[in-house]
């Protein structure tokens, strides 16, 4: 009778970085190696892993053991919780014992900033944000925003436009009209944009009324995401009308994908920015 030995779910490995390379003003790619890297399995483009970071004035990491470490890890108080963060693989070299992360620089901000439930009603956070995407003259934004009245939204709304780049907005109509705006000119989302997609979720956004009062289900989430398809779905028609290819990515599930995919990302070197 043949044994099946149980594999784990998860596994720790212990890295360092290797090197650091600057893709974009807000975009860098860290090598890690480690000692036991070349067993670190490639399950292809939508593979995640937890990084966990040393402690601030300290070096190493110390996590719980066990199937319920992350549980414990929670339950730890907040001056011993390593810092742990998601992130998206990009490359994994086993003959190397290296494997390659892409992230996201947001400024420097200190965590307390970013953490701020109220940070999107901040004008001044939208120079921020347009300062880190570097866009190009050409450059057309999409702004997607349910009430579009918070300050950050309209400011950055109003920056693009008065730098000449093409705004989409893609807001609830009936949301944003019942609405005061935040903004210290009173302007709104929409009233900004060169092109308003209307996502038709109602004032609210949830669609199904309690009893009690009060309502469930967002629908913003589903009717914005349909909206990005049927953008996409415009956008390749009109290549095809003009004789060209559209830059499309294949699935990373399919033969030939990763290839396709890495080809077609090689000629967008450092416009291409990941949040994972």
């Amino acid at each position: 009778m043949t044994e099946t030995l149980p594999i784990a779910p998860w596994r720790v490995f212990t890295v360092e970085v290797r090197a650091v390379h600057r893709l974009s003003p807000s975009f860098v790619r860290v090598t890690f190696t480690g000692p036991d890297l070349d067993r670190f399995a490639d399950n292809g483009w939508d593979q995640r892993i937890k990084l966990a970071l040393p402690l601030p004035g300290r070096r190493g990491v110390r996590l719980p053991d066990g199937a319920d470490w992350y549980a414990q890890w929670r339950a730890l108080p907040e001056e011993q919780r390593n810092p742990i963060r998601t992130y998206t693989v990009r490359a994994v070299r086993p003959h190397l014992a290296e494997v390659d992360i892409d992230l996201v620089l947001h400024g420097d901000a200190p965590r307390a900033v970013l953490a701020d439930p109220k940070l999107e009603r901040d004008p001044s956070i939208a120079h921020r944000i347009y300062a880190l995407a570097a866009p190009e003259p050409r450059d057309v934004f999409v702004v997607a925003s349910q009430s579009g009245i918070n300050g950050s939204v309209v400011e950055l709304a109003r920056l693009v436009t008065d730098r000449g780049h093409p705004l989409i907005a893609v807001t609830s109509v009936e949301h944003t009209v019942r609405v005061v705006p935040r903004h210290p000119s009173g302007r709104r989302l929409a009233a900004l944009a060169d092109v308003v997609l209307d996502n038709g979720a109602p004032y609210g956004d949830a669609l199904l009324p309690l009893d009690g009062g009060g309502a469930v289900c967002a629908v913003s989430s589903v009717t914005t995401a349909l909206l990005a398809q049927l953008l996409t779905a415009e956008v390749v028609r009109r290549f095809h009308q003009a004789g060209e290819v559209p830059p499309i990515y294949l699935s990373a599930n399919v033969p030939g994908g990763d290839e396709h995919n890495l080809a077609l990302e090689s000629r967008y070197v450092g416009r291409l920015r990941r949040t994972a």
